[in-house]
């Protein structure tokens, strides 16, 4: 893996990300709030984008594979509507995967 006079620094940077888990289960969690409750809005889906897209790049390098493959799913299911409204099928789909992604954020939580 690391050379071992990185390692040490590695598993603390590890444990910070995993301490930060919580707040980016909030954020995800309250974006899918507000696109169940008050619809699509362009705001709110460019910031679940970006939410997803950042756990999505990070998740794996701390051996969170799962995790980081859910986030990726939500990403791609966002991406090609970032610049248009989503139809409802594709809200839809949104929705159950980032509460398939809420669940495993929240497992990796529990576990941490």
């Amino acid at each position: 893996m690391f050379p071992s006079k990185y390692q040490r620094k590695f598993a603390g940077l590890r444990r910070r990300f995993l301490s930060g888990l919580p707040a980016r289960e909030a954020e995800i969690e309250d974006l899918t709030a507000t696109l169940l409750e008050h619809g699509a809005s362009p705001k709110a889906l460019e910031e679940l984008y970006l939410a997803t897209h950042k756990l999505a790049g990070i998740s794996g390098t701390y051996g969170l594979r799962k995790l980081g493959d859910l986030a990726e799913e939500v990403e791609q299911l966002l991406e090609p509507v970032r610049l248009r409204l989503p139809t409802s099928h594709e809200l839809e789909s949104i929705l159950v995967a980032t509460d398939i992604l809420s669940e495993e954020l929240g497992e990796v939580i529990a576990t941490a």
